[in-house]
């Protein structure tokens, strides 16, 4: 009886044993598993809102200074003879301002008025110079007088530029008008507060 029963003891021990065995190598897996899934998990990386805030408006503010450094205003210290034919011109096209019914000015009241606003593109004298020339005074505001504008500058006509130094030039022009006939013209240019301005005009 006893030689019996050792051989199925024997096959419950090996029975036992590979089910042991099986149960360790299902654990070792899963463990190999979630492992592998941790570490390839992609996890959300917060970001400070202050920092990133701060990084874009540094970024910001150097490209700003980069603009600023970069962009220079080279006409006003390297002019050519185009700016000041352009100058003198937009000067006498502001010297005859719109009027309305009986020559009355449109926009200035008083000589004043007119000769602080041509003081922008020329000297006080040379402005004061063209508007008693070419305008009366009234209580009632201004008035420009029908006449001939004098001589000056003809765009599109041969001239000749002088640079005297880094802040005066002179531009000299020979026109000839049925008015006036043949005269010549010199225009002195000066920097004024970082900007040219019309000096004095010469007529000979």
């Amino acid at each position: 009886m006893k030689k019996s029963l050792l051989p199925l003891l024997i096959g419950i021990l090996i029975v036992f044993g590979l089910f042991s065995y099986g149960e360790q190598t299902t654990s070792k897996q899963y463990a190999s598993e979630d492992l592998s899934k941790k570490s390839f998990s992609m996890e959300p990386i917060e970001v400070n809102e202050n920092v990133a805030v701060a990084s874009t408006l540094h970024t910001s503010l150097e490209k700003q200074v980069k603009t600023t450094t970069t962009t220079k205003n080279t006409d006003s210290h390297h002019p050519d003879k185009g700016d000041f034919i352009k100058l003198t011109d937009t000067f006498m096209n502001e010297v005859i301002q719109p009027t309305g019914e009986n020559n009355k000015v449109n926009q200035f009241d008083t000589k004043d008025g007119l000769i602080n606003h041509l003081s922008q593109y020329a000297s006080e004298d040379l402005s004061k110079y063209y508007v008693d020339g070419l305008y009366e005074e009234k209580k009632d505001g201004l008035y420009i007088i029908p006449t001939e504008l004098p001589p000056w500058v003809m765009k599109g006509e041969p001239s000749e530029l002088v640079k005297l130094d880094e802040e005066n030039y002179q531009l000299n022009q020979e026109n000839q008008s049925d008015l006036y006939g043949n005269y010549f013209i010199q225009v002195s240019f000066t920097m004024d507060n970082d900007r040219w301005k019309i000096q004095s005009a010469e007529v000979k």
